[in-house]
């Protein structure tokens, strides 16, 4: 009875990172933490929806997505993305850019807009579902922000310009990150967590 108490509370503690097996773990995916701001007031089924498709597409390449509605008070990487009408001045980016991510060379950003009328025009114009379309551009943008520079593909999600194959392929569902694309992903988020867990080892003991 000792013994099964004790693996009971070892399942416990470990939150479910363990199997059934004692002494056995199963990997544990990286998670990356997301605010998405519904500034433009979108419809909240259409971003349930679009949610919950980007949060398949990433369990695709084992990434876990944690949508939070504040930011938290751990020390975690929090990526934001708005959700806007409003669109860019001028001509600071072609018609056909769904969303921005605010980034410097070298260093990944952490906030992007999506431009919610582009994504109806978009949706119109290739006959694509709206909410698979706002997914995909969700899942760009953050794409840009846990990616190197120049993360752009020749094909897939990460393509620099989608044609109507592309949204044809986001409706159904198809529309994924490369293998190399979610290689990468993975291991920069490694890197962070490692980083992370260099940094709070290193600081000085709270007094």
């Amino acid at each position: 009875m000792a013994a099964l108490l004790k693996v009971l509370l070892h399942l416990s503690v470990a939150g479910g990172a363990l199997s059934a097996t004692p002494g056995i773990a199963r990997p544990v995916r990286p998670q990356v933490w997301v605010l998405l701001r519904n500034d433009g007031r979108a419809e909240q089924r259409l971003v349930d929806s679009a949610k919950a498709e980007l949060a398949r597409l990433y369990a695709l390449i084992d990434v876990d997505l944690i949508w939070v509605t504040d930011s938290p008070t751990s020390e975690r990487h929090l990526y934001v993305i708005c959700l806007v009408t409003k669109e860019p001045a001028g001509r600071t980016l072609p018609e056909s850019a769904l969303g921005y991510t605010s980034a410097k060379p070298g260093h990944r950003g952490v906030l992007a807009y999506v431009f919610l009328r582009r994504i109806e025009r978009a949706s119109e114009r290739f006959k694509a579902r709206i909410d698979f379309v706002l997914a995909v551009s969700i899942g760009h943008e953050l794409g840009h922000m846990l990616l190197p520079d120049g993360s752009h593909t020749k094909s897939g999600l990460m393509r620099g310009q989608w044609n109507d194959v592309d949204f044809g392929s986001a409706s159904a569902g198809l529309l994924r990150f490369s293998r190399e694309s979610g290689d990468l992903i993975r291991r920069g988020l490694a890197d962070q967590t490692a980083s992370s867990a260099s940094a709070s080892l290193s600081a000085p003991p709270a007094r």
